[in-house]
C-alpha cells in the first residue's frame, strides 16, 4: 500500500528548519522583534509559491492532453476515468475507494470568558493518505497508475467524527471518477512519479479547464 511518505517527510523538515529558525531569532533578537520577524518570514513563504507550484501550474495549463493508445516514455498528462484495482476499504466509514486520507486530532477546551464558553484547540496526532496501484481509463484503452508519492487533489466526502477529546476525519476518491493524471510514463507503460521535476498530480476534472 502506497503513502504519501515522501511529502510527509519533506513537510516534517520544513517544520523543523522553520522552529530552530524562530529559536535562534528569538535568541538574538529578543522575543518580541524575534517573533515579529518569524511572522513575516511565515507571510511571505505563504504569499509567494515555490518552484514546485508554480511548475505544477504551467504543466496543468501548457502539457497537452495525452491519449492512453499514444502514451510514450516521458512526462504525460491524461484525462480519464480511474478504477480500484483492489479497492481499499477506509478506516473511517469502512467505505471501499480507491484512496482516502485519515486524520487523527486531539481537541483540547479552553475556557473563554463567561460560564460555560469554551473554544476549541486541535492537534494533529495522525495525518496520512492511503493509496494502491490503480487504473486510468479513457476511450483508447487504460494503463496503470503507480501510487508511490502520489498527490490526489480530488478527495471528497468529508465525513467528520468526534469523541470527547478526539476529532477523526476521512476524505475518499471513488471508483469511476474523472480526473486528470500528470505523471512520468515508463518503459513498462506504468504511469509514476517524474523524478526531474518532482511531479505525480491527481487533480478533478473542472468544465472549461485542463
Amino acid at each position: 500500500m502506497g503513502t504519501n511518505t515522501k511529502s510527509t517527510i519533506i513537510k516534517g523538515l520544513k517544520t523543523i528548519v522553520f522552529l530552530a529558525l524562530g529559536l535562534f531569532l528569538i535568541d538574538t533578537l529578543g522575543i518580541i522583534l524575534g517573533m515579529l520577524c518569524l511572522f513575516l518570514i511565515t507571510i511571505l513563504f505563504i504569499l509567494i509559491p515555490s518552484k514546485q507550484d508554480k511548475n505544477i501550474r504551467r504543466l496543468k495549463k501548457e502539457l497537452p492532453i495525452t491519449r492512453i493508445k499514444d502514451l510514450k516514455t516521458g512526462l504525460v498528462k491524461i484525462e480519464g476515468t480511474v478504477e480500484a484495482i483492489t479497492p481499499l476499504i477506509s478506516k473511517l466509514t469502512e467505505k471501499k475507494c480507491i484512496a482516502y486520507t485519515y486524520k487523527v486530532e486531539s481537541v483540547r477546551y479552553i475556557r473563554s470568558g463567561g460560564i460555560g464558553k469554551s473554544t476549541s484547540s486541535f492537534s494533529t496526532i495522525e495525518n496520512n493518505l492511503y493509496c494502491d496501484k490503480f487504473i486510468i481509463k479513457d476511450e483508447t484503452g487504460s494503463v496503470e497508475v503507480s501510487s508511490q508519492n502520489i498527490i490526489i487533489d480530488c478527495l471528497t466526502n468529508l465525513v467528520v467524527k468526534r469523541e470527547i477529546n478526539k476529532r477523526f476525519s476521512e476524505q475518499r476518491l471513488k471508483n469511476k471518477v474523472k480526473v486528470i493524471l500528470i505523471g512520468f510514463c515508463n518503459k513498462d507503460n506504468i504511469i509514476e512519479e517524474d523524478k526531474a521535476t518532482n511531479t505525480f498530480l491527481l487533480y478533478k476534472l473542472k468544465k472549461g479547464r485542463h
